[in-house]
Formats: structure tokens, C-alpha cells, sequence
């Protein structure tokens, strides 16, 4: 007990001595060092001393010599305590390590299954028309329950009160709006809007002949077993026959009856909605026709392609994961956010773009009146784009899936953090990517045998085509053809692709949405400028090139 006593007296002393050294030049009027130590030397004289003198000669010689293994036991600790700290930083740092890591890969992990696709459980179909036996992988849309992005993040405090910040802009708007569409012009929602009969009958029309295929599709399905390959070919060309026909003649009833601009865009995005879909169910059931795939005649009914029709999906399947009963207070709620949003957008576009652009003539075709429109186009280009991606891909959708009880509702991925292009395209429309991907990139890839060198190839034909697309409702709802769309899509937009910031993960989504924002301010400045120039300048060629040239171009004031 002496010798643990003098030990952690020694410890004691040595841990105050060295104190007292590293504070010495704070406090000048305390004792110095060497004085400390004389006496403590004093001290440790006069402590020894008298216990040699109550020891025993043994006992006072072990005294002594422990004073020396006293200043290694202190060494060895400072030196002990040195490495544990040591090992506690290391351990600490391969812990982070092995927590981002597996993070990382939950987050991965996660993404896919949100994506919907899985390349291992990929379904082996032969799309050859041939009697050729060779079948090739490609990957399956896989359907699951799920929420929207959205509808998660909404049940957050702070992204309601965002979304209620938006809520009380939209009041300012209304009330501002409404005030002068009644005073001023006696109505209300009077620019875009109107022919609401036309708009039901020829979606009417479009819906009917798309209901058409099931049983034409069908009838081939029976006869095929006792027919020729000529029966293919008639076909094949009935429904090439009915895909042409279906593209021209909804755009000679849009033209021969003159819709308004938004009452357009409702039928043509139907047009392309249910083209799309009726080329999802024949090319999903064809191969298991021509295949001679038994589980067609248990899958193949009206009921399912009915049901499918109405579906917020582009990809035809048997089944669908369900919802076991109907939500009315989510459709409604969903519906009415769906009109709200519509009048927000309107409201934007009197507040923020007609007065710019109505009386539009020749003084504003400078490069000075260009960059200050291009300017004040952006933040309400944004807006729209921002408003109409909700209103569309968020309420429309979760209303039709409440409705139908359609499970899988990841309509898009939040694409708002992504950090290229290339996440952006595929992030913001899950419901056309799955489509795209589907039936334009893959088909592709297959008619071009597979090859890796080849698959920019693909990737360019589904851009060009979703370009095609989009400027063709661009078209029908202006009357001209301007294609900006076209170009900042499928030109600059897939050379984005291309374009990194770095490994920076904050300025890549900065230069994102510079890049959005700039974008949506060139299309909507650029537009305006063209709808309103034909209003107000005269005609360039009374012939259909008029509809290729862009008046805005050569415009000069009518007289």
C-alpha cells in the first residue's frame, strides 16, 4: 500500500510540476518552476525521510530504488494513452467508412427498386418474326406498390409550409386576375380556353378506335393457328393503316374546327397518349401470339385492356398491383389541387407574358429587347414548368391511381436533386421514360444485334423521337412550326448529357437549374414572340410555308 501510496504521490507531483510549466506565462506573479520544484524536492526529502526512519532498513532501500521505475511507469503511461488515442481516431474514421459505404449502397439498393426495372429477373423474349429459335435478355418494367415522391415528402411540416407559400401566391394572383377579367373584359379564363363540346367529341373518337384494336388483335389471335403468314402481313399493314390514320386525322378536326391553343393541347396530348398505348398492348402481345404463348388466353381480356386504357401507365400488362379500397378524400383533394394548378398557370401567363408580347411588332426583333424578354421569361417559364409538373405528374395521376386503385404510383424520381442531364431525362417522367426505354431504346438495341458500340445510336433515336413528340404538340396547340423545343431537346439538351461540373455534387444541381432556368426563358420567350407576331404582322406567303417561316423573324407593324 506504501509503495501504490508513493507511486501516485510521485504521478500526483510530476502532472502538477508540468501544469504549473505550461501556465507559467499567464500568471507571472505566482512562484516559478524552479521554486516549485525546491519545494517539492523538500517535501519528498522530508516524506522520505521520516518513513525511513518508522521502516525498516529493507523497506527503505525498496523506497529508493522505486523511485526510478516511478518515471517509467509515468512515461509508459503518457505513452499508452497516446496510442489508445491513436487507435480511437483510426477506428472512429473506418467506422464513418463503413457507415457511408453502407449507406451508399442501401441508397442504391433503393434506387432500383424504385426504378422499377430488374435486369437478373429479366424475362427472355423472342422478338424475331422469324423462324429463328435465337432469344435475347432485355430488361421488364416491374410493377410494385408504392407512394409518389411527393406524397412522402408532403407529409414533412417544412415542405408544407412550401407548398402553402405557393398556395398564398396563388391567392394574390387570383384575386388580382379575377378583378380584371371581370371589370375589364366581363368574363373569366377568356384566352386558351374553349369549345369545350368539340374537345369531348373527338377524344370520344380517339378513345373508340383505340378500343377497336382489342377486338381486331384478338380475331387475329384465333385465326392465326389455321392460317397462312399471309394473315401476318394483312395485319401488320392494318396496323400501320391505323397508326397513320390515327396521327392525321385528329390534326384535320383540330384545324378544320380551330380549337383554341389550350383546348389543342388537351386533344393532342390524348392523341399521343392513347397511340402510345395502344402500340404498348400489341407489342407486348404480339410476341406471345407469334410464340404461340399459352398464358395469353388466360391474360388476354377486355376487361384488363379496358382497364389499361385508363391506367396511369404506358406499359401494358395481365396484372397490376392493387390498392385494396378507394380514397375519395385523396381524389378530391387531388382533383382540386389539378384546377388550381391550372389556374395558377393561367395567371402567369396574363400577369407575365401577354402584356410583353400582345402588341408585339418590329421594335422588339433587336438583340437588346431579345436579352431583357429572354430575362424576364425566366423566372415564370420556371414557374410553369414547375406548376404544370405537379398539376400533370403528381395530382392528375394520383387521382386516376386512387380512382382505379392502381398500386404503383412512382409517376417520377426527385429529379430536382439531380446533378446531370442524364438523371434530369430520366428522373422527371417515370411514366414516359418506362415507355421510351421500353419500346424505343430497347427495340432499337435489339434491331442493332446488341452491339455496345452501337448503343449511342439507340440512345439518339429516343431522343429524336421523344424531340419529334413533344414539338409535334407544340405544332397543333400554335399552328406554326418553330421548332426551339426541338432543338434545345434533342441538340442542346442530349449534349448537356455530355456535360459535368465536377465531382461537386451542390454546383453540379446549381448549374442544372441555371441551365433549366435559362431554357425555360429562351421557349417561353421565344413562343410568345411567334403566337403573338402572327396575330399582329402580316402574312410572309399566303401557303403553307408560312406555317415553316418564322413571322417573328420578318416582322413588320400592320398598318
Amino acid at each position: 500500500m506504501e509503495d501504490i501510496g508513493s507511486l501516485g504521490t510521485s504521478v500526483r507531483q510530476r502532472l502538477t510540476c508540468k501544469e504549473f510549466e505550461e501556465n507559467d506565462s499567464l500568471s507571472a506573479s505566482k512562484p516559478s518552476t524552479n521554486e516549485l520544484r525546491s519545494e517539492d524536492s523538500t517535501e519528498d526529502e522530508h516524506s522520505t525521510s521520516t518513513l525511513a526512519q518508522e521502516a525498516s532498513p529493507m523497506e527503505s532501500s525498496h523506497r529508493q530504488h522505486r523511485q526510478t521505475p516511478d518515471l517509467f511507469v509515468t512515461s509508459r503511461l503518457n505513452v499508452i494513452s497516446k496510442e489508445v488515442n491513436v487507435a480511437y481516431g483510426q477506428l472512429q474514421e473506418k467506422f464513418s467508412i463503413e457507415y457511408r459505404n453502407l449507406l451508399e449502397s442501401a441508397i442504391n439498393s433503393a434506387s432500383r427498386i424504385q426504378t422499377g426495372y430488374d435486369s437478373s429477373v429479366a424475362d427472355r423474349v423472342s422478338f424475331s418474326f422469324s423462324s429463328s429459335k435465337t432469344e435475347d435478355r432485355i430488361t421488364k418494367k416491374r410493377f410494385t406498390t408504392r407512394e409518389s415522391v411527393l406524397t412522402e415528402l408532403l407529409r414533412t411540416n417544412h415542405i408544407k409550409t412550401v407548398h402553402n407559400i405557393f398556395a398564398a401566391i396563388l391567392i394574390i394572383f387570383s384575386v388580382q386576375t379575377v378583378v380584371y377579367d371581370l371589370i375589364e373584359q366581363g368574363s373569366l379564363i377568356s384566352w386558351g380556353f374553349g369549345k369545350f363540346s368539340l374537345v369531348i367529341s373527338i377524344w370520344l373518337c380517339m378513345l373508340t378506335s383505340t378500343i377497336s384494336i382489342f377486338p381486331i388483335f384478338n380475331m387475329w389471335r384465333q385465326l392465326r393457328p389455321s392460317s397462312t403468314k399471309l394473315l401476318d402481313r394483312a395485319f401488320l399493314l392494318f396496323y400501320i393503316a391505323y397508326l397513320a390514320a390515327f396521327l392525321c386525322v385528329p390534326v384535320w378536326a383540330l384545324a378544320e374546327y380551330d380549337l383554341p391553343p389550350v383546348s389543342t393541347l388537351v386533344v393532342a396530348i390524348e392523341q399521343v397518349r392513347l397511340l402510345m398505348k395502344a402500340h404498348s398492348f400489341v407489342r407486348e402481345n404480339a410476341p406471345r401470339v407469334l410464340h404461340a404463348d399459352k398464358t395469353i388466353d388466360d391474360g388476354l381480356n377486355f376487361s384488363r385492356y379496358l382497364y389499361f386504357l385508363f391506367a396511369p401507365t404506358l406499359i401494358y400488362k395481365d396484372e397490376y398491383p392493387r390498392t385494396s379500397a378507394i380514397n375519395w378524400n385523396t381524389v378530391v383533394y387531388n382533383v382540386s389541387e389539378l384546377v388550381i394548378c391550372i389556374f395558377y398557370i393561367y395567371y402567369i401567363f396574363v400577369r407575365f407574358c401577354i402584356p410583353n408580347f400582345h402588341n408585339f411588332n418590329s421594335d422588339h426583333v433587336t438583340i437588346k429587347m431579345f436579352v431583357y424578354s429572354v430575362f424576364g421569361c425566366m423566372m415564370p417559364g420556371t414557374l410553369v414548368l414547375l406548376i404544370g409538373f405537379y398539376a400533370i405528374l403528381h395530382c392528375w395521376l394520383n387521382a386516376c391511381a386512387e380512382m382505379l386503385r392502381f398500386g404503383d404510383r412512382l409517376f417520377y424520381k426527385d429529379w430536382w436533386n439531380s446533378v446531370n442531364f442524364s438523371g434530369y431525362y430520366r428522373n422527371w417522367n417515370i411514366v414516359v421514360h418506362d415507355w421510351l426505354f421500353t419500346y424505343i431504346y430497347q427495340d432499337t438495341y435489339m434491331l442493332l444485334k446488341f452491339q455496345k458500340h452501337m448503343r449511342w445510336l439507340a440512345m439518339y433515336t429516343t431522343f429524336f423521337i421523344s424531340a419529334v413528340f413533344h414539338e409535334y404538340i407544340i405544332i397543333l396547340a400554335f399552328r406554326f412550326v418553330y421548332p426551339v423545343l426541338f432543338v434545345l431537346f434533342a441538340i442542346i439538351g442530349v449534349g448537356f448529357i455530355y456535360v459535368t461540373t465536377g465531382h461537386n455534387k451542390r454546383t453540379s444541381n446549381i448549374f442544372l437549374w441555371v441551365a433549366l432556368f435559362i431554357g425555360n426563358g429562351i421557349l417561353m420567350c421565344l413562343y410568345s414572340m411567334e403566337y403573338f407576331s402572327r396575330r399582329n404582322c402580316p402574312l410572309i406567303k399566303d401557303s403553307f410555308l408560312d406555317y415553316m417561316i418564322p413571322r417573328s423573324w420578318f416582322c413588320t407593324p400592320n398598318e
